[in-house]
């Protein structure tokens, strides 16, 4: 991963983490 992209994913956690769920698992909403 290259620097620019570890700053992304540091600013912006949980927006991140609530697409990946919700592309996994639409029905069930943890953010």
């Amino acid at each position: 991963m290259n620097s620019e992209e570890n700053k992304n994913h540091k600013k912006k956690p949980n927006k991140n983490l609530g697409d990946i769920i919700k592309e996994r698992s639409p029905k069930k909403n943890f953010f």
